[in-house]
C-alpha cells in the first residue's frame, strides 16, 4: 500500500514539473541566442579623455544612425575614458577593449609592449592610423598675467601654469614636446632649449593625470595659463568654450590622436561589426564630426569647414622631434624626470596617483 501511495505521489510531482523542465529547455537556446545576439552587436571603446565629447556626442550616435539605417541594427557602446596611463592600464588588465583611440603613438607603442597587440597595426590603417589631428597652443587669463605670446613668456612670475603630467597624460606629453620642440627649433641647442624648459617649469603649479582634469581645473580658476589642445579651447555645441586669451606659439607640435583595434576572440559577426567601426572613422560623415568638435581633419579639404581653427605658424611633429625613442626614453623619462621634474612648485608627492 505504502508502495503504491508513493508511486502515486511521484507521478503528481512528475506532473507537476515536466511542464516546467519542458519549458526550461525550449528557453534556454533562446536566452543563450539572445546573449550572443546582444554581444555581437556591442562594441567596447576606451578613449582618451580628450576625446570624451566628439565620441559620446557626434561619433557614436552617428555609427549608430547608420547601423540602424543601412541593416536595421541596434549597435551598443560601453565606453571607457581616461588619461594615457591609466587607459592602457586598464586596457591590459580588464581584456575587453575591441577599439582603442589614443592620444598618441606612444600609447599604441605601450599596448605593443605590454603584448596587447603583436605588432604595429595601427600603421597599416589609413593615415598610418591617425583619425584626428590638433595643435598644441596656449590660454591664459589676461587680466591675471601680462601677455603671453609664446612657450617663453609662461616662464613669468605672474603665471600660475596648468600642466598635465608627461607621466600619465597625452596631452601632458603633447604639451612637453611642443614647448622643448618650440625651444630647440628656435635655438638649435638642447642646453639652450633645457633652460628655457626649466624656467617654464618655475610657472607650473598644477599636474593633473588628464586632459579633461586640466580643463577642469583652469575653468575652476584654479590656473590663469594652461598648455592644451586647440579642440578642448574651441568646446564643442555642448560645453562651453574655455575662457581666456588664445596664443598660438611660432612653433608648436601638431597631436595626432591614434586608432588601434584590439586583438579579442569575436565571432565573425562582430568582428564584421569592429570592421565597419573602424572603417566609419575615417569616413568624411565621421571626419566631419571630428572638424565640428575642434579637430583637425587628415582629409585637408574638411577643415574649411571649421572657421574658428586658428592660423598657425610653424609646426612640428612627434617623428619630426625624433620619433617615440627620443621622446618616450631621453626628453620624458631622462630630461623631464631627472631635470625638469624639480622645478615644479609643488612636492613630487603631488602627482596624480595612478598605479598599473
Amino acid at each position: 500500500m505504502k508502495n503504491m501511495k508513493r508511486s502515486k505521489l511521484s507521478k503528481a510531482i512528475l506532473v507537476r514539473i515536466l511542464p516546467a523542465l519542458l519549458l526550461s529547455f525550449l528557453i534556454l537556446p533562446f536566452l543563450i541566442c539572445c546573449d550572443s545576439k546582444s554581444s555581437d552587436d556591442e562594441i567596447n571603446l576606451y578613449c582618451c579623455t580628450a576625446m570624451k565629447d566628439v565620441v559620446v556626442e557626434g561619433i557614436i550616435p552617428a555609427f549608430q544612425e547608420m547601423q540602424l539605417a543601412q541593416n536595421n541594427r541596434d549597435v551598443n557602446f560601453v565606453t571607457n575614458f581616461a588619461g594615457s596611463v591609466e587607459l592602457t592600464c586598464t586596457i591590459a588588465s580588464e581584456r575587453t577593449a575591441d577599439v582603442a583611440i589614443l592620444a598618441s603613438e606612444i600609447d599604441a607603442m605601450g599596448l605593443l609592449n605590454r603584448g596587447i597587440i603583436n605588432e604595429q597595426t595601427w600603421r597599416k590603417s589609413p593615415h598610418q592610423g591617425t583619425i584626428a589631428q590638433t595643435p598644441i597652443l596656449i590660454l591664459y587669463n589676461s587680466e591675471e598675467t601680462s601677455e603671453i605670446t609664446d612657450f617663453q613668456d609662461l616662464a613669468q612670475a605672474s603665471v600660475k601654469l596648468i600642466h598635465p603630467c608627461p607621466l600619465y597624460s597625452g596631452l601632458g606629453q603633447w604639451a612637453l614636446m611642443a614647448s622643448y620642440g618650440s625651444f630647440l627649433f628656435e635655438t638649435a641647442n638642447d642646453t639652450i632649449a633645457m633652460d628655457k624648459l626649466k624656467k617654464l617649469w618655475h610657472s607650473v603649479t598644477l599636474k593633473p593625470a588628464s586632459a579633461l582634469m586640466a580643463r577642469d581645473l583652469y575653468t575652476k580658476g584654479r590656473g590663469n595659463a594652461i598648455i592644451t589642445y586647440e579642440s578642448e579651447i574651441l568646446g564643442s555645441s555642448n560645453r562651453e568654450v574655455m575662457p581666456g586669451q588664445v596664443s598660438v606659439p611660432a612653433n608648436t607640435i601638431i597631436c595626432e590622436l591614434k586608432v588601434v583595434k584590439i586583438p579579442q576572440e569575436r565571432s565573425l559577426v562582430k568582428e564584421k561589426l569592429v570592421e565597419e567601426f573602424n572603417k566609419f572613422l575615417w569616413s568624411d560623415r565621421a571626419q566631419q564630426i571630428f572638424v565640428d568638435y575642434g579637430f583637425r581633419s587628415v582629409a585637408d579639404r574638411l577643415n574649411g569647414n571649421n572657421p574658428k581653427f586658428f592660423e598657425l605658424g610653424s609646426t612640428f611633429t612627434l617623428d619630426s622631434l625624433g620619433g617615440i625613442p627620443f621622446v618616450k626614453w631621453e626628453l620624458i623619462e631622462t630630461k623631464w624626470q631627472n631635470e625638469i621634474r624639480k622645478y615644479f612648485k609643488k612636492s613630487v608627492s603631488s602627482e596624480p596617483d595612478v598605479k598599473c
